[in-house]
């Protein structure tokens, strides 16, 4: 009986549950219907129109079925409503490799494909922040994965770009046949490196193909070396040249690939001292040429424009050296942005690294007892570098990380300022100590100390909270510094009144032993009447003034 109580108890605990669960299946269904149809009716080519709109109305349409459906907002359905946003993800994925289409993105002209993976990473980074902001899924999931993958396609694209023009440049002059033909070897090979792409096996835009990333890397090695070799044909050509003009127009015509890393690397820096040191050979020929010459008959003396008279032919002998000297500045004036950009992107990459390193050190310093502000320097200079490139440039070229850092310079100019009165008002008090003073004082430091302590360890300068603490430890900095100097005020007028009591003229003065009587009342008079009360009366300051630094250490 007991038994078959049991089982019967299970039962209607079972049929509770089911019947719970297919009621909130229910609902769950009636919310999620207008999602379902809207899901349904999409397909691929509605990617390019809607864009973001498509985004923003899946989003909206989840979060409303969310909102209204009270089974939905239960903690157990918790992972109910984190798959919904995956399906959305995974309906968006699903939409753009149809729009993509893998099996002939590598074929035709390359840059129809690259607008429509521009298109779809627009859609996609999009998507990727609306669900962030939202914190509902984690973000290494597959829509990452499908995001870094279009990522990696997109670098395929830009440097098949960059080969793609590199068949269409044409290299004159005395080794222009050696260079074309050290060109058209290293395109044949970038050829066999994208054919990989196209005749694989797999779906390139399936995130779960490990395949891809095998490839990638081989692509991106065989890439590192054709960089290279480009970049030293690029450097022969130009060190081959022999004038400046033909220098410039070299790195004109490759400019397009001197925005490649491994290229700028390799090329960059010994052409700009080839074209620098050409120039200025060529100007001071000119110049050397032109002084010679001016300082005899110059009309007499000029074995060129003899049909012309002797003053006008001084005058267009002077224009021409002129035009020459302006044609060679203009010459390198065309490029001189190759080398500005060089030093300006060396100082852009660096930037990240620096901030991070530098930004995550504590605020305070120590050496031994003292502390010094722990602000270093190369921040200072990175405030003033933005200042002079937001002039010199323009504020949308400025890293996001180092225009983000400028625009907090007045908070930490603030900042700065405030810990430096700590700081200085910390070393003051340890350096005009006195060992005597030592013991005063001692707890009151010890104090400061333990104030100072996370400054020193814990708290760094890209913390939120730096001036809230800055300021707490401020207000109780200058506390404990009136305190101390209170106490060591008091410390030195008790050194008065004894150093006093030596200083003061004996009672008895030039009196031989042994006394006699009335000599002893005599002093026992003298004792009542001067000694007694001075005492008192100096003993009762120094208690006061103890009694005062008990209170302050407390």
């Amino acid at each position: 009986m007991c038994i078959s109580g049991n089982v019967h108890k299970l039962q209607r605990r079972g049929y509770r549950f089911s019947l719970q669960g297919v009621t909130e299946a229910e609902e769950i269904q009636k919310h999620l219907f207008p999602l379902h149809r809207r899901c349904k009716d999409l397909e691929a080519k509605d990617l390019p129109r809607l864009r973001k709109h498509l985004v923003d109305g899946l989003m909206r349409m989840v979060q409303e079925a969310v909102s209204h459906s009270s089974v939905l907002q239960m903690p157990h359905n918790d992972a109910i409503v984190s798959k919904l946003y995956a399906s959305v993800s995974h309906i968006l994925t699903r939409l753009s490799q149809q729009f993509l289409d893998g099996a002939t993105m590598f074929r035709g002209e390359l840059d129809d494909s690259e607008q429509r993976l521009d298109l779809v990473l627009n859609v996609m980074d999009y998507m990727r922040d609306s669900r962030i902001s939202n914190t509902i899924l984690e973000r290494h999931d597959r829509l990452e994965m499908f995001v870094q993958r279009l990522k990696a396609i997109k670098i395929v694209f830009e440097t098949s770009s960059a080969f793609l023009r590199l068949a269409k440049t044409e290299v004159g002059g005395i080794h222009g046949h050696v260079t074309a033909i050290q060109i058209k070897q290293i395109y044949d090979e970038f050829q066999e490196q994208l054919v990989t792409f196209d005749k694989c096996p797999y779906d390139v835009l399936e995130p779960d193909a490990q395949e891809f990333e095998k490839d990638m890397e081989k692509f991106r090695r065989k890439m590192g070396e054709l960089d290279g070799r480009l970049g030293s044909v690029i450097k022969g050509c130009i060190l081959n040249c022999s004038s400046v003009k033909s220098m410039t127009k070299v790195l004109q015509v490759y400019e397009f690939l001197m925005r490649r890393p491994a290229i700028r690397e390799v090329a960059l820096s010994i052409c700009e001292k080839s074209i620098l040191d050409t120039a200025r050979q060529e100007m001071d020929s000119l110049l050397r040429k032109f002084l010679e010459d001016a300082t005899r008959d110059s009309a007499a003396h000029l074995s060129v424009y003899q049909t012309i008279p002797p003053t006008s032919r001084v005058i267009q002998w002077v224009w021409d050296i002129r035009g020459q000297l302006n044609e060679i500045l203009k010459a390198v004036n065309n490029v001189s942005h190759f080398f500005a950009d060089d030093v300006f992107n060396q100082w852009s990459d660096s930037i990240p690294d620096l901030l991070k390193d530098k930004l995550h050190q504590p605020l305070i310093i120590r050496d031994k007892d003292a502390i010094a502000v722990n602000f270093d320097p190369k921040l200072e200079t990175v405030i003033r570098e933005v200042k002079h490139l937001i002039r010199l440039r323009s504020q949308s070229c400025i890293p996001e990380d180092a225009l983000s850092f400028y625009q907090k310079r007045d908070q930490l100019s603030d900042q700065r300022i405030l810990l430096k009165s700590i700081v200085d008002c910390y070393n003051e008090l340890r350096a005009e100590l006195l060992p005597i003073e030592g013991p005063l004082v001692q707890p009151m430091l010890h104090k400061m100390d333990v104030l100072l302590l996370p400054g020193e360890t814990s708290v760094i300068w890209s913390d939120s909270g730096v001036s809230e603490y800055l300021q707490r430890v401020e207000v109780s900095s200058q506390a404990i510094h009136g305190q101390v100097q209170a106490a060591k005020k008091n410390l030195r007028e008790i050194q008065d009144l004894c150093y006093a009591w030596g200083n003061n003229e004996p009672l008895l003065c030039e009196m031989t032993l042994p006394l006699d009587l009335a000599t002893v009342k005599t002093g026992e008079s003298l004792v009542d009447d001067k000694l007694k009360p001075m005492i008192m009366e100096d003993g009762k300051r120094i208690h006061s003034l103890l009694q005062v630094r008990f209170i302050i250490v407390q």
